[in-house]
C-alpha cells in the first residue's frame, strides 16, 4: 500500500471517530428523603434492568444529579437502589494491611435491604426529554415510592 492511500485511509478513520461514539446517555437528577426527611449523603444506582449498564451519583443533602456523560443509557429501564452508610457505634478490628489490628468504628447501610442491589422494586424509565428524568423518591423504613 502506498503512503498517500495510507495516509487518506487514517485520515477518513480519525474523521470517522471523532463524532459521538456509543450509546445516547441522559442527565438524571431529583431528590431523595428517607424517613421523613432529605436524605443526609449517600449513594444512587441506576442499574440497567437488562443487565447491560449503570450510572451512579452521590446523594448529598436529599439531591442527586447524574450528569449526562456519566448518566443512564436513553431508552432504557433501571433499577435504582441506594447505600447511606452511618456509624454504628460498635468496634471492630481493622482487617485493613498496616492497620496493626486496631479497633475501628463500624458502618452500616441505613436503607432498608429491600431497597438495596439487585433486591430493589424500585425503577425509573430514562428518555432523552430531560424533564422527565427527574426522579424523586421516598424512603420509608419498610417502604418506599417513586413521585
Amino acid at each position: 500500500m502506498n503512503r498517500r492511500l495510507f495516509c487518506a485511509m487514517v485520515s477518513a478513520m480519525a474523521v470517522g471517530c471523532s463524532g459521538e461514539a456509543g450509546p445516547k446517555k441522559a442527565k438524571v437528577s431529583g431528590t431523595v428523603n428517607y424517613d421523613g426527611k432529605p436524605l443526609d449523603e449517600g449513594t444512587i444506582e441506576f442499574t440497567a434492568t437488562d443487565g447491560s449498564n449503570a450510572a451512579q451519583g452521590n446523594i448529598s443533602a436529599g439531591k442527586y444529579e447524574i450528569p449526562e456523560e456519566a448518566g443512564p443509557v436513553v431508552g432504557k429501564q433501571y433499577k435504582v437502589s441506594f447505600v447511606s452508610l452511618k456509624k454504628s457505634g460498635k468496634a471492630r478490628k481493622s482487617l485493613m494491611p498496616g492497620s496493626l489490628g486496631n479497633d475501628e468504628e463500624e458502618s452500616i447501610n441505613i436503607i432498608p435491604a429491600q431497597y438495596q442491589g439487585s433486591a430493589t422494586t424500585l425503577t425509573a424509565d430514562v428518555t432523552d426529554d430531560e424533564t422527565k428524568n427527574k426522579f424523586d423518591f421516598t424512603l420509608e423504613k419498610g417502604l418506599a415510592t417513586k413521585k
